[in-house]
């Protein structure tokens, strides 16, 4: 079966953030994007032990399980008047 035009047959090459039975593992860069946030905040997070994080060689990634850890862990929204500063 053929891979659609745009989307990369990333099964068994290296350098696709793979691992063993395709779990998947997420940058810094990839968790900013997904959260709408900064890397500077990613790596406060992770800094402050709220999100944790793995090295894999000199990467920083971050598994799903502990991403939606960290978000199920975030602080509930209470609504009402937002601070301005």
């Amino acid at each position: 079966m053929k891979n659609h035009k745009n989307t990369p047959d990333t099964k068994g090459k290296p350098g696709y953030n793979t691992v063993k039975h395709n779990f998947r593992v997420l940058g810094v860069e990839q968790v900013a994007k997904l959260l709408k946030i900064g890397k500077t905040t990613v790596y406060r997070e992770i800094n402050q032990k709220r999100l944790k994080a793995k090295k894999l060689g000199r990467r920083t990634v971050i598994t799903p399980q502990d991403l939606s850890d960290y978000i199920n862990n975030l602080e509930d929204y209470q609504g009402g008047q937002q601070n301005v500063y």
